[in-house]
């Protein structure tokens, strides 16, 4: 229930590759930034979302964050399913009731941005595949759900909740509940998202998950799984407002 590392602690001389902050934070720090860089490239969103994906992915793959973790037992799938489904449920749900107007209100006030609106359709119509063809509106799909789906839990719950408590982060078990390391993810988390109540309460879900299973892979796999619904939901039933 501790660290669950396999590897040496980093040494002063090891390759940046393989310092665990670095490995923790850098696809996500990489997804923000090429995020602001495509806005100045000749490029589609779409293309520049594969592009992106795609890079980050190869951070994945080269850094593995994974590597200083147990391998997910067996026996914990169904509760990170259940997770996994369980805020993908929360996030849509009350937006497929829309139109319930005085619903519709007090989830926009208090679920999305407080005293905002709901996000219109607009931006994320140029993902369907009737824009942009179906294999860019697949790699959406698949971008959200095994790339930033990745990335965020490793750095959010991996890396920043524990670093909050101690320097040293993978000294910090993955069982510890700490109070102020908690609000601050939570917030911090939720801003990165425009439905700020929901993203928290996914946030506090995907945490709990962690520390319960005493396993960071359980909530990857929930964000995966919730992710990949949401986007299959998105382009099902054009409910683009989610993109």
């Amino acid at each position: 229930g501790g660290r669950g590392v396999n590897a040496p602690p980093a040494v002063a001389s090891a390759s940046w590759r393989d310092r665990p902050a670095l490995a923790h934070t850098v696809p996500f720090v990489a997804w923000l930034g090429l995020m602001l860089v495509s806005k100045a490239l000749p490029f589609t969103p779409p293309q520049a979302y594969a592009c992106r994906a795609l890079a980050v992915l190869g951070l994945l793959a080269l850094l593995r964050p994974w590597r200083w973790y147990d391998r997910l037992a067996l026996r914990q799938l169904p509760l990170s399913l259940a997770v996994g489904v369980g805020v993908f449920v929360l996030w849509v749900v009350p937006e497929a009731f829309g139109h319930d107007a005085m619903l519709a209100d007090l989830y926009s006030r208090w679920l999305i941005l407080p005293f905002g609106r709901v996000p219109t359709p607009q931006s994320g119509l140029q993902f369907s595949p009737e824009r942009c063809g179906w294999a860019l509106t697949t790699v959406r799909i698949l971008g959200s759900g095994l790339v930033i789906a990745v990335a965020e839990e490793y750095f959010w719950r991996g890396f920043l909740y524990r670093w909050l408590v101690s320097r040293d982060f993978l000294s910090v078990k993955l069982s510890l509940r700490d109070a102020e390391a908690t609000a601050w993810m939570t917030i911090l988390f939720a801003a990165e998202h425009h439905r700020l109540f929901a993203a928290a309460l996914a946030g506090l879900a995907y945490l709990e998950l962690m520390r319960r299973t005493r396993s960071l892979h359980t909530a990857v796999l929930a964000h995966v799984v919730t992710n990949l619904l949401l986007g299959i939901y998105v382009v099902v039933t054009r409910s683009y407002q989610f993109w």
